[in-house]
Formats: structure tokens, C-alpha cells, sequence
């Protein structure tokens, strides 16, 4: 009767066990998601400031697995580091192909350690395998360029203020001096690592001519075209090493120089290929006059560029130009000279406005009056003397600066029959004494100024080599400074 009267608070006590154990385990499990809950998102987060892509984390507890098909063993090597380091991760696998599906385990009052065995644990209850967690893509996105005739940034970043280090850099190397900040602050668009390298790699760019930049979490993309092959150069060496992707599209202007002279006309200039040489050696005698003394450069950086073909087809459709000369290049196309008839002067005009270039065409017909020229006030005269043309180191091109501050006088130039002095100056770094190098700056300022008009005759040029400098070459400033060109007034009827 005893066992009998025992036997209900035996059986109330082993119900009673076995909720208090069903309870536990439920609890654990509930734990156990809540931490995937909780720690997934963080850790996704941390991915995507890292810049890293297509590897998807899913848990286990506070176990975190790593997967991701499309990328390499290095984004997956990267990625595990990233995870471990999230507060609240215990470690972080990476299981290869897909990622596998959380698999509830018992509770356990100890933590294992990571296994590398495909043991499964053991399990006591059934819980739906929850769907892989794919990382959400970091909208960071920037471009810099040209936005309704104003250098801006447009895009997404997570704070705009960080964007001012870059964008001073980069009005520098594209034009206009400054860039108007229009990016959208968006949460999330957490700028990649190498970011804040990009100023200072900027710092190092030459000037990029009808161009900009985009850069995403990956990497930058950077487009327009530079002037001369030093310049492109510069802007390789300064892209070499970097930690991120690069898609550089910037490539060479092409360059033609055409001068008429009592000996012939001499060409001159940067072009893409021999077919491309002999094409346009061709027009241009049959425009300019023969003998051509081509002198033209052949590089094959100088592909894509719209305007030679259509300057070589112009060209082909223009009468014949005396004493004339042309000037063509991403800056603009220039042309002087005088054709027979107004006739001549219309064809020409028509041709040369198929060519996507900034034109000025001072073709005169033999038929129109000529202006007679005016002396130059001595402010006018002023003004010419205190003109400086500077130049890189090794560089005998012009710049966009340069031809800005050659336009600056062209007009002076052009209402009298003053002559000129262009004297050419180096540092003495790379090329110590070697007049000749200072001579080929001199002439590119000749060069321009005779292709907007300038009579040869009007102009003299003279190599200086390291004479006359204006500052101590021990300084880069200062060797910036000798680098230079300068007019002087010489005659003034």
C-alpha cells in the first residue's frame, strides 16, 4: 500500500524532469538563434565596410560559417579574419561552395573547439534550416567630372565631408581648380580601406585633360587623355602598387603642328600609327603646299581619339591655304593663312566644322581688306614682357595653363606687327647644359602662336639652357620656376 500511495509523486516527479528537460533544451536552441539573430547582421556589416564582396556568413550559435563561390581563397582568407574579429563571434570556418544551413545542436555547458571533421553533431531536436544571408552590396559609389559645365562629385558616400581630401586633389588634376561636392550621404556607403590613400596618390597625377574618375569598394576608373608621353607615364607610375583595382583609360592626345615656310611646311606632332602619319602628311600638302618635312611621332597610346580622323577628312575637303599654318589637339584647333576667293573661305569653314574641336579660323580670303596694325601701348607691351610659360620636368609641351595665358596676348599679337623674343630655360635637372632642350620650349610657344595667326617672321627664338635662373635649383619650387619660357617685345611699328 506504501509503493501504492508513492507511485503519483514518482510519476509527477519524472513528468516534472522531463519538462524541466524539454525546457532547457529549448531554451538553448532559442539561445542559439538568437545569437545567429544578432550576429549575422553585424558581421555582414563588417564585411561590406571592408569592401569585401560575394562571401556570405551564416551561424550556428555564435559559430560562423563562410562561403562564397565567386570569390577567391584570398577574399575567403580576408573574410574569416574580418569575422572573428566581430564581438560575440567564438570563430569563423570557411566551408568552400555553398554555405551550409544552420544544424541545431544540444546545449552544453562547455564551448568547442572548431572541428575539422564532417562529423555532424548530435542533435535532439528539429528546427527548419534557415536560408543563406546574402551580404548586402555596399552602395559606396563616387564619380568626378564634368556636370553641367561644373567639375562635380556626384554619388553615395556615408559621410560627404570625407570626400574634400580627394576633391582637392582632384580639381587639381582635372581642371577648374575646385569641384563641387554633390554626393548624398547614405548609410552604409562606408568609403573601402584604401580611400584614404587616394588623396596623397592623386597628389602624384599630371593633368588630365576631358576627363574624371569613378571609384566604387573595388576600385577607380579614370579616363581623359594627357599631353604629352611624360605625362602618361607620370600617371602609370603614380597608379603602380596601388591596393585596389584600376581601369585606366586615360590615353595620349594625338597632336598636329603645321608651319608654311619659304623651304616648305614642316609637320609635326604625336600620332597613332605610320598609316595615320602618311594620311595626314598627305592633306596636308595637298592643303598647305609641298615639300612636307614630317617630323611626326608615332605611339600607339594616342588610339580613340574622335577628332584625328575627322581633321584628316576635313582636311581632304579644304582648299588650298597660303602661308598659312594649323594647330590641332584636345585644346582646340587653330588655323591661319589666306585662301583665293570668299568661295574658299566658306568651303573651309564648312570643313572644319566637322571636326569636334573648339575652332578658331583666322583664314582670310586674298579678296578682304587687310587691318592695318596698331603699335602696342606700354601696358600692352607690359603685359607681352611679363608673360611666363612654365613647363614639368622633361616636358616641352604646353599645358592647359600655358596656352591660357598665350591666348591671354594672342589678341595683341594680332592687332599689331610687333616681333618677339621667345627665350627657352631649364633647371639644369635632368638635362644640365644642352641649349637644344631649352630651345624645343621656346619653340613650342612659337609653335602655338603661329598656328593662332602669329607670322613667323615676327617671331625669334633662342635656347638658354640654364641661364638666368629666377630661383635656387635646389628646391623643387625653384626648379619648377626655371623651367619656363618668356616673351619679350623686341620691335613695336
Amino acid at each position: 500500500m506504501a509503493e501504492d500511495k508513492d507511485r503519483p509523486r514518482k510519476v509527477g516527479i519524472a513528468v516534472t524532469s522531463v519538462l524541466l528537460g524539454g525546457t532547457l533544451i529549448a531554451g538553448a536552441l532559442a539561445g542559439q538563434a538568437a545569437n545567429a539573430r544578432s550576429l549575422e547582421p553585424t558581421a555582414t556589416a563588417a564585411l561590406s565596410s571592408a569592401g569585401i564582396t560575394g562571401v556570405d556568413v551564416t551561424f550556428k550559435g555564435r559559430e560562423a560559417y563562410l562561403a562564397g563561390a565567386g570569390g577567391t581563397q584570398a577574399d575567403l582568407d580576408a573574410a574569416k579574419r574580418v569575422v572573428e574579429s566581430v564581438r560575440g563571434v567564438r570563430w569563423a570556418r570557411i566551408t568552400g561552395g555553398a554555405a551550409p544551413a544552420p544544424t541545431p545542436t544540444t546545449a552544453t555547458t562547455t564551448e568547442p573547439a572548431p572541428s575539422t571533421s564532417a562529423t555532424t553533431p548530435p542533435t535532439t531536436a528539429s528546427v527548419s534550416p534557415s536560408s543563406t544571408t546574402q551580404a548586402p552590396t555596399n552602395p559606396f559609389a563616387v564619380t568626378i567630372g564634368p556636370q553641367g559645365g561644373i567639375m562635380s562629385a556626384t554619388g553615395t558616400i556615408d559621410n560627404p565631408n570625407g570626400l574634400q581630401d580627394v576633391l582637392a586633389q582632384a580639381g587639381r588634376v582635372f581642371g577648374g581648380g575646385t569641384v563641387a561636392n554633390r554626393a548624398t550621404a547614405a548609410p552604409g556607403a562606408t568609403p573601402p580601406a584604401w580611400w584614404g590613400d587616394l588623396a596623397s596618390r592623386l597628389a602624384k597625377f599630371p593633368m588630365i585633360e576631358g576627363g574624371g574618375m569613378s571609384a566604387t569598394p573595388t576600385g577607380i576608373t579614370v579616363t581623359g587623355s594627357v599631353a604629352d608621353p611624360a605625362a602618361l607615364q607620370q600617371l602609370k607610375d603614380a597608379l603602380q602598387g596601388a591596393g585596389f583595382t584600376v581601369d585606366n583609360k586615360v590615353s595620349l592626345d594625338p597632336a598636329v603642328h603645321v608651319v608654311s615656310g619659304p623651304d616648305g611646311v614642316t609637320l609635326s606632332g604625336t600620332v597613332a600609327s605610320q598609316a595615320d602619319a602618311d594620311a595626314l602628311a598627305a592633306k596636308v600638302g595637298a592643303v598647305f603646299g609641298q615639300p612636307v618635312h614630317s617630323q611626326l611621332t608615332v605611339n600607339p597610346d594616342c588610339q580613340g581619339s574622335p577628332w584625328f580622323p575627322a581633321l584628316v577628312t576635313a582636311l581632304g575637303q579644304a582648299p588650298a591655304i597660303t602661308g598659312g599654318s594649323l594647330d590641332a589637339s584636345a585644346q582646340g584647333l587653330s588655323v591661319s593663312g589666306s585662301v583665293a576667293t570668299d568661295a574658299d573661305a566658306t568651303a573651309l569653314g564648312t570643313a572644319l566644322g566637322g571636326v569636334p574641336l573648339t575652332l578658331n579660323n583666322t583664314v582670310s580670303s586674298a579678296t578682304a581688306p587687310a587691318t592695318p596694325a596698331t603699335p602696342l601701348t606700354p601696358d600692352e607691351v607690359a603685359q607681352i614682357n611679363g608673360t611666363v610659360v612654365n613647363f614639368g620636368a622633361s616636358a616641352y609641351a604646353l599645358d592647359a595653363t600655358a596656352k591660357q595665358k598665350l591666348d591671354a596676348v594672342l589678341p595683341l599679337l594680332a592687332k599689331s606687327s610687333a616681333t618677339i623674343e621667345i627665350k627657352g630655360y631649364l633647371s639644369g635637372n635632368p638635362a644640365p647644359d644642352d641649349p637644344a632642350n631649352s630651345k624645343q620650349r621656346a619653340q613650342a610657344v612659337a609653335d602655338y602662336l603661329i598656328a593662332h595667326g602669329v607670322a613667323p617672321a615676327r617671331l625669334t627664338v633662342t635656347g638658354m639652357g640654364t641661364a638666368d635662373p629666377v630661383a635656387s635649383n635646389a628646391t623643387a619650387a625653384g626648379r619648377a620656376a626655371n623651367q619656363r619660357a618668356t616673351l619679350t617685345v623686341e620691335g613695336n611699328n
